[in-house]
This record gives C-alpha cells, structure tokens and sequence, in this order.
C-alpha cells in the first residue's frame, strides 16, 4: 500500500477541506497559488505536482477517483497537465484530456459528497 509523506498528507487534507466547503465540482478546484497558500510547507509548483501525482496513485489503490482533478493551472483555468500524465501512468486509457478531466472532477465530487462512509485520512 502506497504511504504518503506530510506534504502528501497536507495536499490530501487540503483537498479534502475544500470539497467539504463546495456546493459543485467546479467549487472544489484550486489553482496552484491558492493551494500553496493552504498548505503549511508552501510547496512549489513541482512538488504540488509530485505530490499530487503519487496522491493519485495511493486514491487509485483505495478505488478512489482521482484527487488531482481538482487542481487547477491558474483560477477558473485548466486542469494541471500532470493529471493525465499521471492518469495514463496508472493505466488509465485516456483519449481526449479535457473530457477525462470534467468526468474525473465530477467523480471526485461525487464520491466525497456522497453520503458514503468518509474514508480515513490514511
């Protein structure tokens, strides 16, 4: 089982904090500025990146979808390019990014939303 590091950890709980707050998925996303500010180590782009990604791979293992859909280029903008880089890096087939994205955002929303039981941080 994939473990995750304090800036792991951090990233996830973030994440978690938002959706919690939003009232639809495109609530919940943040851009990389605003995240770096929720985060007490204030990462960098890249490792916001790295985390996010081996963030995806431990929510791959619990059947989750994929937190980093939530991550944002810049406010109201794209999704990180990482995401399907890291998507594919876990084998997920993906045709057309944009389309994965809006599916992934909606999962995520959905799964933590939902009245299903709340998943324990790790």
């Amino acid at each position: 089982m994939t473990e995750l590091n304090p800036l792991e950890f951090d990233l996830r709980e973030a994440l978690l904090r938002r959706l919690n707050l939003a009232d639809d998925a495109s609530d919940a996303c943040v851009a990389y500025d605003r995240l770096r500010a929720e985060i007490a180590s204030q990462p960098s782009d890249a490792q916001i990146e790295a985390a996010a990604a081996h963030l995806n791979a431990y929510e791959t293992e619990l059947a989750h979808p994929l937190l980093g859909a939530l991550i944002l280029v810049a406010e109201g903008g794209a999704p990180s390019p990482s995401l399907a880089a890291s998507a594919r890096s876990l084998g997920r087939m993906i045709e057309d990014e944009h389309a994965f994205w809006q599916t992934e955002l909606d999962a995520v929303f959905e799964f933590w939303t939902s009245d299903a039981p709340f998943a324990p941080a790790i």
